[in-house]
């Protein structure tokens, strides 16, 4: 490119970033939808997280949610005087062996006791990290557009979305793991290991999951292996809940004392009846998404024979069948189905690079046709939860939005 060329695109850059930041100021949605038709540009991505940390800082809380509880203890936490730092943090790590929130939600407690500035912040570093392996993925997708890639980027979009800061701790985590474990599948240097490290100190349960990464990082690419152990993960029926207790007395009390509260009886059946009440349509998505998921990972393998042309689409292909056996063992203890959302983060990356490099396209494949209506459900069941945490006035032009942190609304309250 000549001189004059690189002026005339830098010139065309300045002026989209004065236009999409001239809507943003007036109708953040409005821009939000504009940044979204092309998220591998720097400008749309900071109005993309703009519209991110707007959410934030409009949260709307629902006493039900984990999300009113962080509320609350900002709150406390914000009346406590700076003199008894030491005795609240020495408190507090007996209690908890997550490092990273206590820190975060304390830092924010000396400026304020809003939680829309906590949720805002929550936005801004969960927001960064979705949009991180987002961007990465989607120029994969580009180098080979077809719909079939697209339509598993789309599941990849909804698999853990921006209202997941509800529950920030696990899910801030879950995207801290997968964007250290991407980096590291597509370039196996230590640092990329140390980075996913990083989630166990946000939420203690992903010491499990590095040992998973940890397991790969030595094995490699084994696909047949990982298969017949994911395959065999499915007839494991009960943990032994005490065995599991007792592995985290090593690790000390407060490994103890946490494992401990989730896996007494109480809480235990807290879970089941929690469960027993998710409404049907839920759970209908739930297991279409699963098994969707899992026989296209089949015919992948059957098809393939486990032999991919391209390294990058081996080594996600591999490592997804590796973390499935560890998600149906999570799945056996209270709340560990959690960690299907990161299999589902890993086997969409793997079957959408599939579809870019390997089975290139035109038409929807046969099996793709199954996972459209699916989909479309999947989009439904995502904007519906969103609706209950979006501040009506978010989605709003600006002048309205000042009214959110008065008396707020949620977009669920108007539409449903």
């Amino acid at each position: 490119m000549t001189n004059q060329g690189k002026y005339h695109s830098l010139t065309q850059e300045n002026q989209n970033y004065k236009y999409l930041t001239l809507v943003f100021v007036f109708w953040p949605l409005l821009a939000f939808v504009m940044a979204c038709t092309n998220i591998n540009n720097k400008i749309n991505q900071k109005i993309i997280l703009g519209f991110f940390v707007l959410y934030g800082a409009l949260f709307f809380l629902n006493p039900t949610m984990d999300s009113q509880r962080r509320a609350d203890t900002l709150k406390k936490v914000y009346n406590e005087p700076f003199e008894n730092l030491y005795v609240t943090f020495k408190h507090l790590y007996e209690e908890t062996l997550d490092v990273a929130e206590p820190i975060l939600m304390y830092t924010v407690s000396r400026f304020t006791d809003f939680h829309g500035v906590l949720f805002a912040v929550y936005s801004l570093i969960f927001g960064s990290l979705m949009l991180y392996y987002l961007k990465r993925m989607y120029g994969h997708y580009l180098s080979h557009q077809n719909k079939n890639a697209l339509l598993f980027f789309l599941f990849l979009i909804c698999v853990n979305p921006i209202q997941n800061i509800g529950g920030f701790r696990m899910w801030a985590a879950a995207w801290i793991f997968a964007v250290g474990t991407m980096n590291y599948l597509h370039k196996p240097i230590i640092k990329n290991i140390v980075f996913t490290c990083i989630s166990f100190l946000v939420h203690f349960s992903f010491l499990p999951a590095v040992i998973v990464l940890l397991t790969y990082v030595f094995l490699k690419n084994k696909p047949k292996i990982y298969g017949i152990l994911a395959i065999s993960s499915f007839f494991v029926v009960e943990l032994n809940i005490q065995q599991v207790r007792q592995y985290a007395a090593i690790f000390g009390t407060a490994s103890k004392s946490k494992i401990t509260d989730y896996t007494n009886e109480e809480y235990i059946e807290a879970i089941t009846n929690q469960s027993q009440q998710t409404a049907w349509y839920i759970t209908l998505i739930e297991n279409g998404i699963k098994y969707f998921t899992l026989l296209t990972l089949i015919i992948i393998f059957i098809k393939t024979k486990a032999r991919f042309k391209t390294q990058l689409v081996a080594n996600y292909f591999s490592f997804a069948l590796l973390f499935l056996t560890f998600a149906n063992l999570s799945a056996l203890l209270p709340s560990g189905s959690r960690f299907y959302t990161v299999f589902y983060i890993f086997a969409f990356s793997a079957t959408l690079l599939y579809f870019t490099y390997e089975r290139i396209a035109k038409r929807i494949v046969t099996l793709n046709r199954i996972g459209i209506p699916i989909l479309g459900l999947f989009l439904i069941l995502t904007f519906r939860l969103f609706s209950a945490t979006a501040s009506v006035y978010v989605l709003g032009p600006s002048f309205f939005m000042p009214l959110g942190f008065y008396e707020n609304v949620s977009l669920q309250s108007i539409l449903f």
